[in-house]
């Protein structure tokens, strides 16, 4: 065929695919399809793991349209038999709220639910928090990129959603402002439009909302607006005579994947049973996340109390994230003062100034302006804490005014959990 004909001839395929066939929306390794849930095993056959409320199988042509990337990998065949309190034995969680808080979110992966709040994985030196993460991932997303860096820009972030369910990032640290937004948007859902290459008019758009699952030494997210959508659970310390080979670790979670993947099915499915029935009570942020955690909560967590545990969890990374804010800080000791503390933004900083012998740090704000608006930031997480913020103008000059003030709170209690295992 003369190239002038094949240039022709692939420019009809193009305009056919693209204005004259059936528009489906498409999805990522997980997809609703009325009171169905699929779930892409990504091998060659194309097939899917189909859940209803009864039950679960394997089909060959499911009525969804899965995506697949490049560096997506297959998951096993589901079997029966299993329990997920095999999981414990590569991922060393210890606390049962945590084990059931790391459960709900791996459903949540599997039950594409969106927005599904952040899992993060605290462990000090030797606690094997990087191969945790990477088999969390390996359970309901495998991926041959394996742990990566946190990208250093938001476009790069929102091109690596393109790539799988579940993102995983290693060892973080230190996270910009500008990062944290981004992982904010990336969390709840956003989009990113930048110019199209080698145009003057066209955006590509890059539209995300992704699981994540990270690690690190400390919590590395300070901001309490990414703090509020995030699950922190500590790894335990890993002794020298429990350490093993890699390839041995592999081997062993590969021949317990198939069926610690059926108990989360047969979880999924106790959820698609019970989805609509339930009479939900007051959710917390991220109530999609909680609502699916709810419904699904007796095929893992009878005896638990799923939204105890993940309100205590939210409000101690909160009460962690304003402790190591030093607004957030000297503000707390300025009410153990006195119950309320009223005045303009400038008389606010020469308090919290004095509320501490220490110096304020580099990143205090500059101006009062500026230390109102992170106030405002702060504001949601502080009511977490039972502290009230208010901004009023008073007086004939409508002179601006800060109020805090200490209010009753209550906190959650923590109960025992389950386990949940697959017949």
């Amino acid at each position: 065929m003369k190239p002038a004909a094949l240039a022709g001839y692939l420019a009809n395929l193009e305009a056919e695919a693209e204005f004259g066939g059936v528009e489906r929306d498409v999805f990522l390794r997980a997809a609703r399809h009325g009171e169905r849930l699929y779930i892409d095993l990504c091998d060659s056959e194309w097939r899917a793991i189909e859940l209803d409320h009864a039950d679960w199988r394997v089909v060959e042509k499911p009525p969804v349209r899965f995506v697949r990337s490049a560096s997506m990998r297959a998951l096993p065949e589901p079997a029966l038999g299993g329990s997920i309190d095999d999981l414990w034995k590569f991922v060393r969680v210890t606390d049962q709220s945590d084990r059931t808080l790391i459960v709900a979110h791996l459903l949540s992966v599997l039950g594409a639910v969106e927005p599904t709040p952040i899992l993060y994985l605290v462990g000090g030196h030797g606690s094997a928090k990087s191969t945790a993460t990477a088999l969390l991932r390996q359970l309901v997303d495998p991926n041959v990129a394996g742990l990566k860096t946190l990208p250093r820009s938001e476009q790069d972030l929102f091109v690596a959603a393109q790539q799988a369910r579940v993102l995983s990032f290693d060892n973080l640290s230190d996270i910009s402002n500008s990062m944290s937004d981004a992982l904010c948007r990336i969390a709840t859902g956003a989009a990113f439009g930048s110019r199209r290459f080698w145009t003057h008019g066209d955006e590509a758009t890059l539209a995300a909302c992704n699981p994540m699952v990270c690690n690190g030494i400390t919590v590395a997210f300070t901001r309490p607006d990414l703090v509020d959508r995030t699950i922190a659970v500590r790894i335990e310390k890993m002794r020298d005579e429990d350490r093993k080979p890699r390839k041995d670790i592999l081997r062993d979670f590969d021949d317990a994947h198939p069926k610690m993947l059926g108990a989360l099915c047969t979880a999924l499915t106790i959820g698609l049973a019970r989805e609509g029935k339930v009479k939900l009570p007051t959710l917390p942020r991220m109530a999609d996340f909680a609502a699916w955690a709810l419904v699904c909560e007796p095929g893992f967590a009878p005896s638990l109390g799923i939204l105890d545990a993940y309100r205590e969890n939210i409000a101690t990374a909160v009460e962690d994230a304003i402790d190591d804010d030093d607004v957030g800080k000297r503000i707390r000791k300025v009410l153990v003062k006195s119950a309320t503390w009223e005045g303009t933004a400038t008389m606010l900083d020469s308090a919290l100034r004095q509320a501490s012998d220490t110096p304020v740090g580099r990143n205090w704000p500059g101006s009062p302006r500026a230390l109102a608006d992170h106030l405002r930031r702060l504001e949601p997480a502080l009511a977490k804490l039972s502290i009230e913020v208010n901004f009023t103008r008073k007086g004939h000059n409508r002179e601006r005014t800060i109020t805090l003030a200490k209010v009753s709170g209550h906190a959650s209690d923590r109960k025992p959990t389950g386990s949940l295992t697959c017949p």
